[in-house]
């Protein structure tokens, strides 16, 4: 039986051939059937073949993705977690297959040696690694030297600028207590009690096996344990999600409900999930005492409790005791895949480990002051333990953010010192795991800034690829695909994270983000009314977020609805998110704006109009000479966030020469080039483009 099957249509053979023939010139044994027809039945050697390979490459093209066969065998290798895609001609895959990640290898030539082979070589040589057995094929790795993180400059109080996109991802925290659950085998077996798929059914939600973890109490008789509690719920589900079929709500959404006393059945209705495991830490010097219990959300039913009295200094040992008792009464009594609990990225020291968790609850509370001092405690925990994945993780995400909330000044003077040594760390991170999806997309970020986007989406794909059900890291793949232009990617992306964490408030942003961006390009107001609802909803889970309220605003003011233009932007003003000067911009635009369009266009000349303001005027006018200046201006600064090229410009705008040349200089060409082009935009030739 051969390591590699590969699926297409028959128009495809051709290149399917030099495919199957530069695979095995790395070693691999490659099944591809030379006499396909399309849509034929399935045949018992082709059934053998699909079910004993290692790794199914499915091959997408403008033929292949209206196969039904080609589309039957992806079903199957997803089924079976072995599904790698590729568009062989830049053809997006079809409807119910977009959420996994092709390889684009529409300028392949053949070689060996190419960037589109190599990226797909390295990605199955990863993904056979992690199942075993896996053919030996080389490939190149980079020495990474370890950093050290600096000391931090002094701290500044001031925290008034918000966060660019960059945001760090939650880790699997290593060490924290997990429950034990095997009591469960019997309960939810014995017939005193209705089975969960009959009160879920009647309760209207999906029978199918879901839990949320919500928020451990800290009973800590000095209440100051309260981030130690988070990391024992936040490795709860950590261990939960890595169950294959079993749902578990993401953090935002459970931790929305820390310190709260809201019904249980209202939280598993809310967030759609049939089980609520719940609990209390009380921590005193040395000794723990740790109690959790689970609970049916659809009628209260506790279905298990236990109290555990332990030492801290037995922590990492209790961790896989109970880790593994989790996963096992969960995959026998709900019938899920079993897993492995215990990982590479614990530390034995309960200091490097303690100062983890400090530093990471600092920098979820964001403010410069508070980045450094965590930095100052992740440098403490590697220098214990320099294997510590999550804190090395975690110096690359308060280096990520340590330039939105500097001083203006010192943020342009030391971002390219700070990128720099956070690069290094998750670059260290992954020479201990090459598969850690937290540093890949971490990873992904640093790429992005260091424009170089090829590598930026290669790095994305592997996280997705190692973190399947992780919010966040679907959140943040989907904010890199929208600034690179891939909107259908990013709305199904950010789609993925609202299901997995629907009370993530940045998750319906991105939504948001990506219908907007949509109906830029295809006019279709559709789009927009899908992306006020987005807005809206992301403003509701979380009325202090700011992102929301200027991008709902700012799709009223395209569309014209002046009065829901002001509103929105008074209401973010009273809800905190928006500072009070927003009301004088909304003001002074609305009174432009009624004056008629030559007001509008005296307006974008004069110097004391805010570019907040002078943005939307110009889109509104249809006037490509300010955006694309304005592009201009910020490609050739030194410092640099977002891409922003694709952005405020209108569809007669992107006809533009001067737009195209910026395309090209941003580097966002090149991508399109290597790993094919957005539906909205398509080549001419070799140097040329053209987008609707």
């Amino acid at each position: 039986m051969a390591d590699i099957f590969i699926s297409y249509a028959r128009s495809d053979r051709e290149k399917v051939e030099l495919l199957a023939s530069a695979l095995e010139g790395e070693g691999y044994s490659v099944w591809w059937d030379r006499h396909i027809d399309s849509g034929a039945e399935f045949s018992a050697a082709i059934e053998r073949e699909l079910e004993a390979a290692k790794a199914v490459i499915v091959c997408w093209s403008e033929e292949g993705a209206k196969s039904r066969w080609v589309k039957d065998e992806a079903t199957i290798a997803h089924r079976s977690n072995k599904l790698k895609t590729i568009s062989l001609d830049g053809t997006e895959p079809p409807i119910g297959y977009m959420q996994f990640h092709s390889h684009g290898m529409s300028s392949w030539k053949g070689g060996r040696d190419e960037t589109q082979f190599v990226e797909l070589r390295d990605s199955i040589a990863a993904h056979l690694a992690k199942l075993g057995g896996a053919a030996s094929v080389a490939s190149s790795t980079t020495s990474v030297e370890t950093p050290t993180a600096p000391t931090p400059t002094a701290a500044s109080t001031d925290t008034s600028i918000k966060d660019r996109l960059l945001k760090p991802v939650p880790l699997a925290i290593i060490g924290a207590v997990v429950v034990a659950l095997i009591a469960l085998v019997t309960v939810l077996r014995g017939p005193s009690a209705p089975s969960s798929e009959t009160i879920a059914s009647e309760s209207g939600i999906d029978a199918s096996p879901s839990i949320a973890v919500l928020p451990f109490i800290d009973l800590s008789p000095s209440g100051d344990q309260e981030y130690f509690a988070d990391g024992i719920s936040e490795e709860i589900l950590n261990v939960l999600v890595r169950i294959q079929d079993l749902k578990v709500a993401g953090r935002t959404s459970s931790f929305s409900y820390k310190g709260k006393n809201d019904d249980l059945r209202e939280i598993g209705s809310t967030l759609g999930v049939n089980h609520i495991l719940e609990g209390s830490v009380r921590k005193s010097g040395t000794q723990l005492r740790i109690t959790a219990q689970l609970i049916r959300s659809a009628d209260g039913f506790h279905l298990w409790s236990e109290t555990y009295d332990r030492e801290l200094v037995d922590i990492f040992n209790i961790q896989d005791e109970i880790a593994q008792s989790v996963a096992e009464a969960l995959a026998i009594s709900l019938g899920l895949q079993e897993v492995e609990t215990v990982s590479n990225e614990r530390t034995d020291d309960t200091v490097a480990y303690e100062n983890y968790l400090k530093a990471k609850t600092l920098i979820r509370d964001r403010g410069f002051d508070n980045l450094q001092s965590a930095l100052l405690l992740l440098q403490e925990a590697t220098t214990r333990d320099p294997n510590f994945i999550p804190a090395w993780v975690q110096i690359g995400a308060a280096y990520g953010l340590l330039e939105a909330y500097a001083p203006g000044e010192q943020a342009e003077r030391e971002y390219a010192q700070w990128r720099a040594i956070g690069r290094a760390a998750v670059e260290r991170a992954l020479t201990i795991d090459a598969n850690n999806a937290q540093a890949l997309i971490m990873l992904a970020q640093y790429d992005y800034y260091d424009r170089d986007f090829v590598r930026a989406m290669v790095s994305m794909e592997r996280a997705l690829e190692f973190a399947p059900d992780d919010a966040e890291v679907h959140d943040t793949a989907a904010q890199t695909a929208y600034f690179l232009g891939y909107f259908r990617q990013a709305l199904t992306l950010a789609t993925r994270a609202a299901e997995l964490d629907p009370l993530g408030p940045i998750n319906w942003n991105s939504i948001g983000h990506a219908n907007s961006a949509l109906g830029d390009v295809t006019d279709d107001q559709n789009y927009y009314h899908e992306a006020i609802r987005s807005y809206q909803k992301s403003i509701e889970v979380n009325p202090a977020l700011n992102f929301p309220y200027t991008s709902l605003a700012g799709i009223y003011f395209h569309l014209d609805r002046l009065d829901e233009f002001d509103q929105t932007i008074q209401s973010g003003v009273s809800a905190g998110a928006l500072p009070p000067e927003a009301r004088q911009g909304v003001a002074q635009l609305l009174d432009l704006t009624r004056q008629g369009d030559d007001a509008l266009r005296t307006a974008l000349t004069q110097e004391d109009i805010p570019d907040l303001i002078k943005f939307p005027i110009a889109k509104r006018l249809n006037d490509p000479d300010y955006a694309i200046m304005r592009h201009e201006e910020y490609l050739n600064s030194a410092y640099q966030h977002e891409v922003i090229v694709l952005f405020g410009v209108s569809a007669e705008q992107r006809q533009d020469p001067r737009w195209k040349a910026q395309v090209e200089k941003s580097g966002i060409l090149n991508l399109w080039q290597t790993r094919g082009f957005p539906f909205w935009c398509r080549p001419l030739g070799t140097d040329d483009f053209e987008c609707d």
